[in-house]
């Protein structure tokens, strides 16, 4: 469904503020409404790194950069907020499907490039992987920030600050038409001759199902805001402030810190 450019920014840095308020504001929830909307927000940004390498003949598939995107960002989310035995089996799950993911694209990767004795399949194919896995990384980095227990006025500056920086790039520097709101994909498709990579086009041709701004894409307006979180992660650990970023719930934190007074034998 293709949207107008407002509307689009509307839904996206609005989702992410409405999930960074929620998991405030109901700290118990681990941060899953931070983990929906920034991993719906992540595998759309892998499928479009697919695309934007797609577009330049450069080999890859979305398959591969989705999972890597989504298991890192896994990982991450699971490891700090949530270690119940449960979220182990999903996200064992979860990696067990990336990794049939990776398998099958490394065959095709040097498949391809045995077939026709070029090396650029194994070059997109690291490409893809370096993407993918820094979204991800990059992901779960945000999820961590939105869903913890950092200040309400912390996270709604990292969004607001990237809404912003979005709006500033948008003006001065337009971006070019989505091409999936054009239908010129599927018009090249029909008229344009066959790529040497076309077994990975179809990723890039076929027609979005979600929403589709008008200009630029969803990866346009999301980078700053992984980038903004990411800068806030190291600062702050650097600096040891925990109350900028504090990845475990104050219940939690709570709950340990009593369990640890009790097991801690009195003094004499």
């Amino acid at each position: 469904m293709v949207v107008a450019n407002f509307l689009f920014d509307i839904v996206l840095f609005g989702a992410l503020f409405l999930a960074a308020f929620a998991d405030g504001a109901y700290p118990l929830t681990s941060g899953i409404a931070s983990l929906v909307v920034v991993g719906i927000a992540t595998y759309f940004a892998a499928q479009e790194w697919c695309d934007a390498l797609l577009r330049r003949r450069v080999w890859s598939q979305e398959a591969i950069s989705t999972a890597i995107a989504l298991s890192a960002l896994g990982f991450i989310y699971f490891w700090w907020r949530n270690q119940s035995d449960f979220a182990l089996l999903i996200l064992s799950i979860g990696l067990m499907m990336a990794s049939l993911m990776v398998a099958i694209a490394l065959i095709a990767a040097f498949g391809t490039a045995l077939k026709s004795m070029d090396a650029r399949p194994l070059f997109g194919l690291l490409l893809t992987i370096v993407g993918a896995y820094t979204l991800g990384v990059l992901g779960g980095v945000l999820v961590l920030f939105l869903g913890g227990a950092s200040p309400l006025v912390a996270k709604f500056l990292v969004i607001g600050v990237g809404l912003f920086g979005w709006k500033i790039r948008q003006a001065v520097r337009p971006p070019h038409e989505n091409i999936h709101a054009t239908n010129q994909a599927v018009a090249q498709t029909s008229s344009a001759s066959k790529s040497e990579w076309d077994l990975s086009l179809p990723a890039t041709n076929g027609a979005r199902w979600a929403l589709i701004p008008r200009g630029g894409t969803l990866l346009d307006r999301f980078v700053p805001v992984l980038v903004l979180g990411a800068l806030l992660f190291v600062v702050s650990r650097r600096v040891n402030s925990l109350e900028v970023w504090n990845p475990t719930p104050p219940a939690a934190a709570d709950s340990s810190a009593q369990n640890a007074g009790e097991r801690e034998p009195a003094a004499p």
